[in-house]
């Protein structure tokens, strides 16, 4: 098993899911997250989204760099 699939059977449901996006979009912003979930049985709010992302950066799982008034 790679590190990416420990990673991401240890996360909380939708921190695995949000994980999974940025994986296969490789660099995403939280637009670009939510847009993928949207095909999900259910809609998540930019604000759920961003936070995750947040939450995944804060927990050392992705990197961020800003671009603009973003991240990515």
């Amino acid at each position: 098993m790679n590190d990416d699939q420990s990673i991401s059977q240890s996360l909380p449901a939708l921190e695995r899911q949000v994980f999974e996006v940025v994986k296969r979009l490789g660099s995403a912003s939280v637009a670009d997250v939510a847009q993928e979930l949207t095909g999900d049985e259910r809609t998540r709010a930019y604000t759920t989204v961003m936070t995750v992302l947040s939450r995944l950066f804060q927990k050392g799982y992705l990197l961020r760099q800003r671009d603009g008034k973003a991240f990515l």
